[in-house]
């Protein structure tokens, strides 16, 4: 039987994780992280955004491969669109395909699919595809396809760094890895 994590554990882990690197977790509609515009002494200075905990999942492996808080991880909007004939914006699409695989294996079986598909949606906007998702969506198989290993790198890298912080000493452990092409195969039917 498919084992699904406890979701208030993994709201305390990411929150604790989040806390120790200097950024509070608050409810709301941004989705993001940002510093605090007037932090007060003692208050920590940045605040992590998020509608739930699909989203502070996303959010956290972002956090874990940036290393630090930083506003929107340090993400360039200037540099939009990003280029996939370049290895480092290439990088930032493994990283994105990497946080809604990540967020999504640690929902119940049944939020998965959805919450997949809402993320991956959202992603041509940053590579050029503002109104012509089903060019994205070709763009991301001829790319999936040649630069697998890639992909599957930095996703590796992205679940080990998700284990390390969310599961760290718990029983029976973390999930069952997914992989980014299971998600994705269904996502195209």
């Amino acid at each position: 039987m498919e084992r699904t994590p406890d979701p208030g554990d993994l709201w305390a882990r990411a929150v604790e994780t989040f806390r120790s690197a200097g950024a509070e977790v608050v409810l709301g509609e941004d989705n993001c992280i940002r510093r605090k515009p007037a932090a007060r002494a003692g208050e920590l200075p940045f605040e992590v955004v998020v509608e739930g905990l699909p989203n502070l999942l996303h959010e956290l492996v972002h956090f874990l491969y940036f290393g630090r808080a930083e506003d929107d991880h340090g993400f360039d909007y200037q540099q939009i669109p990003y280029d996939l004939k370049r290895p480092e914006h290439r990088r930032v699409l493994w990283e994105e395909l990497s946080c809604c695989t990540i967020s999504a294996t640690y929902l119940e079986p049944s939020a998965r699919d959805p919450w997949f598909a809402e993320q991956v949606q959202i992603l041509g906007v940053f590579y050029g595809y503002d109104n012509h998702p089903v060019g994205f969506y070709a763009a991301l198989d001829k790319m999936t396809q040649i630069y697998a290993q890639d992909l599957r790198d930095t996703l590796d890298e992205g679940f080990s760094a998700a284990e390390r912080v969310l599961f760290a000493g718990s029983e029976p452990g973390p999930p069952v890895r997914c992989s980014f092409a299971s998600y994705w195969r269904r996502f195209r039917m």
